[in-house]
């Protein structure tokens, strides 16, 4: 082989593994990209779904302790990464947290949570609820939800 072949083979070699490497990379960028948006949507429904679980089928301590928790990290995502779904959750999450303090007969910790409830509601930019329509609401959207 000549040199002057080594030289054309190695500049084909070096352009086709830049060219490769160019579009291997955007294309996992891309790919990338699409998984983070997916983990951020995604997230807060599994969540709310572990909270529903806990809520419609544990005692009321365990579920208390649950709903806390979703909610906390559902907080935490969302100073992370506002998005709408998260605060969605967060409203029902809330919600459900005042119907357990009702039961418990708390009535200030019911308002705190319906507090927190109507925070979230007004930042996903829903209009504002009475303390007994959101109860109500919460009430009807268990009876009719039957994703378990």
């Amino acid at each position: 082989m000549t040199i002057a072949a080594k030289i054309i083979y190695l500049t084909a070699l070096t352009m086709g593994l830049a060219a490769g490497a160019f579009l291997g990379f955007r294309n996992a960028h891309e790919v990338l990209g699409a998984l983070e948006e997916a983990k951020v949507s995604t997230a807060p429904l599994t969540l709310g779904k572990y909270g529903a679980a806990e809520y419609r089928y544990a005692d009321s301590a365990h579920a208390q302790t649950a709903l806390k928790m979703c909610a906390d990290l559902l907080e935490k995502m969302q100073k992370r990464a506002p998005e709408k779904t998260g605060m969605a959750e967060l409203v029902v999450v809330y919600r459900r947290l005042a119907l357990l303090a009702d039961a418990s007969n708390d009535a200030a910790e019911s308002q705190a949570y319906l507090a927190k409830a109507r925070y979230w509601l007004k930042a996903s930019g829903e209009r504002d609820f009475t303390d007994e329509e959101m109860k109500e609401g919460q009430r009807a959207l268990d009876k009719r939800t039957t994703e378990f």
